[in-house]
């Protein structure tokens, strides 16, 4: 586990513990002064929580204090406050009622962008702070006065060793929506690399006698150079920008070259950003042949580009299709769709979409609306 997590399970396995109604006694104060009192304790809560995870020297540089201000101070003096008011998991925030600054801590768990949920002790449902309870609290953005980061130790994400189409499937099929056009897709990435996100071109791996496993080792320790003009990845993505392009945003992710996750973001940010006119044509496409030939020759592009191999690849492409959307399928509604335009999609006669959903005359749907294709 990384030591967020470890942070994060340990303040989620105290939640329901209470103080004393009558004296204010808990235990996270007897361990912190040595003897019972009832002080506020919603800070000592922090530093008992990272104290148990074997991780003291994170917290107020392994010494004591049961202040917000002063812990505060404290990592703004060692530059780990996050000036945008952003939380992550794991990060500490202090809070602001009525205007009063420093009022409360609690270990962030979630940000949706709008409220943040923390892990806090000294609350309760009805009072935000002093409540004698550990529980978890979700609250307004405007609550936040100042998030601190500790200095966690940083881990990348590894490299994915197996084959997931699954999970390529579930992602592309939220970014694009159309299942013509993602199996179009994925019938490319099979082709060029059998969904192994850590692939290096088959061709290297004898030239150089390198595994896969060891190049993407060397290329994440950056003891290889990446821009060598072989192909890598889910896409065998080989022209020097945008490989360093999979590099660089690797880098910014803390994690591997060959990495799924990685991969998959890298993708859709060419297709968003680079390759407009080819998402355009994935996103509208009525059959599994259009997709595929647009990604074989605008994105892909690979030296053969006969329709033998075109033929291949939607056919690769059909297969993926029948897998995943030959049984039920379902569509979320985005904002300028129409049952006609849907039906197109997906080459389902937009009466049928309508009927199979209940949906009469005048036929109105709404962004966010789910609804059955077949």
């Amino acid at each position: 586990m990384s030591q967020i997590s470890d942070i994060l399970s340990m303040a989620q396995s105290q939640i329901g513990y209470k103080e004393d109604p009558k004296t204010g006694y808990n235990k996270y104060n007897k361990e912190y002064y040595g003897y019972d009192c009832d002080y506020a304790w919603c800070v000592v809560f922090v530093w008992w929580v990272f104290k148990h995870c074997g991780l003291p020297n994170l917290f107020y540089g392994g010494k004591k204090t049961a202040s917000c201000g002063t812990l505060f101070n404290y990592y703004k003096a060692c530059g780990q406050i996050v000036t945008n008011k952003i939380p992550q998991p794991g990060d500490l925030v202090e809070f602001t009622f009525g205007g009063v600054q420093h009022c409360h801590i609690g270990i962030c768990e979630s940000f949706d962008g709008t409220n943040v949920t923390t892990i806090d002790g000294n609350t309760s449902d009805e009072s935000s702070s002093n409540g004698g309870e550990v529980l978890r609290r979700t609250r307004p953005k405007s609550c936040i006065y100042g998030v601190i980061r500790p200095a966690y130790a940083t881990e990348i994400r590894p490299q994915t060793t197996t084959a997931d189409p699954d999970k390529v499937w579930r992602f592309l099929m939220e970014k694009i929506n159309n299942a013509f056009g993602v199996a179009g897709l994925m019938g490319n990435m099979q082709a060029e690399s059998a969904f192994y996100p850590n692939n290096l071109q088959n061709g290297y791996n004898k030239k150089w006698g390198i595994d896969d496993i060891t190049y993407t080792d060397q290329i994440d320790a950056g003891t290889r150079n990446f821009i060598d003009g072989a192909g890598y990845g889910l896409c065998q993505w080989t022209y020097k920008t945008r490989k360093q392009g999979l590099l660089d945003l690797a880098k910014k992710q803390n994690s591997s070259v060959g990495n799924i996750d990685t991969n998959l973001d890298y993708c859709w940010y060419e297709l968003s950003v680079g390759y407009k006119s080819v998402l355009k044509t994935l996103q509208n496409a009525t059959s599994v042949k259009e997709a595929s030939d647009i990604v074989l020759t605008k994105y892909e592009k690979p030296q053969d580009q006969s329709e033998e191999n075109k033929a291949k690849r939607a056919k690769n492409g059909e297969a993926i299709y029948e897998k995943y959307a030959g049984g039920e399928v379902w569509y979320t509604v985005k904002k300028g769709d129409t049952l006609s335009k849907i039906g197109k999609m997906f080459g389902v006669p937009w009466q049928n979409i309508a009927k199979l959903n209940g949906i009469e005359a005048p036929y109105t749907i709404y962004p966010g609306q789910k609804l059955r294709i077949k």
